[in-house]
């Protein structure tokens, strides 16, 4: 058996990360000592019966973004990419800012759609990425160092890059550590003259770009996806702030917190 503390007052502003009515804060096994604050009116307990899974009660209404390679040309190593919120309801959409602040940061050209719940589309060649601060950055220094593309495999997705950081203030160990941080292959660093000549990978680049989509467009819309509906948090309120259902009985009460905004 579990109980499931749920919040029995509305919120204001459930997209502010606040939890609305009926929305599950904590779950436990049963039985459970709650503290004197977790009562009625501002919580009630919903006691489920004939389970111990404490697990997926308290799941936040995330917004997950997926990444879509629409075009690519190997010769240059092109591409036209697409990110989308999975969710398509308006609040899940990217927004102009962030998707200003992501393409600025990888020096990707952003391609205008007339609908943004559709997500963003660019265009980006692997030297964008390198020239520019998305793959990696050297900080106050980036200013200072310059990129030349030496040689270039199409069919490992291979780039030799020359990068000339003798005008920074970089030491040896920076780069290293920088550009090793990032999957790039190191050839041959003579700091004498501040040149560092490596490889970058397609392959790693992509990788990179998965994981800063993730990290900069994944994001909580609301404290949960699904709520307790309030004729469930109402009869608890009736009947000393407890409720006991089955596991079923819980599942067919649960209302898509999409549907209230």
């Amino acid at each position: 058996m579990i109980e499931i503390l749920v919040r029995a007052e509305s919120s204001t502003n459930i997209l502010s990360g606040r939890y609305g009515k009926g929305f599950p804060v904590v779950t436990q096994l049963s039985p459970c000592s709650w503290g004197g604050c977790e009562c009625p009116p501002s919580f009630v307990i919903v006691r489920i019966t004939d389970t111990d899974d404490t697990t997926d009660w308290n799941t936040p209404w995330t917004r997950i973004t997926a990444y879509q390679i629409l075009a690519h040309d190997p010769a240059i190593d092109f591409f036209r990419v697409l990110i989308y919120p999975v969710d398509k309801k308006n609040v899940c959409a990217v927004t102009v800012q962030e998707m200003q602040d992501f393409l600025a940061g990888w020096g990707a050209e952003e391609i205008a759609q007339d609908d943004p719940s559709l997500g963003v589309l660019f265009e980006i060649t692997a030297m964008d990425a390198i020239e520019n601060k998305g793959l990696f950055s050297f900080g106050e220094e980036d200013d200072f160092v310059k990129y030349e593309q030496l040689s270039y495999d199409p069919a490992e997705g291979a780039h030799l890059i020359k990068m000339d950081y003798s005008l920074s203030k970089l030491k040896e160990e920076e780069v290293r550590r920088i550009l090793g941080s990032v999957g790039m292959s190191i050839v041959s660093v003579d700091h004498e003259v501040g040149i560092c000549e490596f490889v970058a990978h397609r392959n790693l680049m992509i990788g990179s770009l998965e994981t800063q989509v993730r990290e900069k467009f994944h994001k909580m819309i609301a404290r949960a996806r699904w709520r307790f509906s309030d004729a469930v948090v109402d009869n608890a309120l009736n009947n000393g702030g407890v409720v006991e259902m089955t596991h079923q009985e819980a599942d067919d009460s649960l209302v898509d917190v999409a549907e209230d905004v």
